[in-house]
């Protein structure tokens, strides 16, 4: 709700008590991926593009695992971790991104 409204900074707050709860209960699972991934989103809208990126890799790499290289949950990170990149200006990694 907090993020839907732009109030990122007490959404981030949130996901911060959210995330050390879910990774004790449930590892490396989806919902830790799908949590780092709201986060990394956060930070994104808010301009943090370094922990962003860091967020959506970690994501990623969960969702690897869980799903496998070519699912749905992977093809999310890989595009947002591109956007990052494109609003950085770091375009040919974007590319490399949005063609894997």
């Amino acid at each position: 709700v907090h993020q839907a409204k732009e109030e990122f900074d007490r959404a981030l707050k949130l996901y911060h008590r959210l995330l050390p709860i879910r990774e004790r209960l449930d590892g490396d699972s989806l919902e830790v991926a799908d949590t780092l991934h709201n986060m990394a989103f956060v930070y994104q809208k808010q301009g943090y593009h370094s922990e962003s990126l860091r967020l959506y890799k970690r994501s990623r790499c969960i969702r690897e695992c869980q799903c496998g290289k070519d699912s749905l949950q992977v093809a999310s990170s890989l595009e947002n971790m591109a956007i990052v990149y494109q609003e950085m200006g770091v375009l040919d990694r974007a590319l490399k991104l949005y063609t894997r």
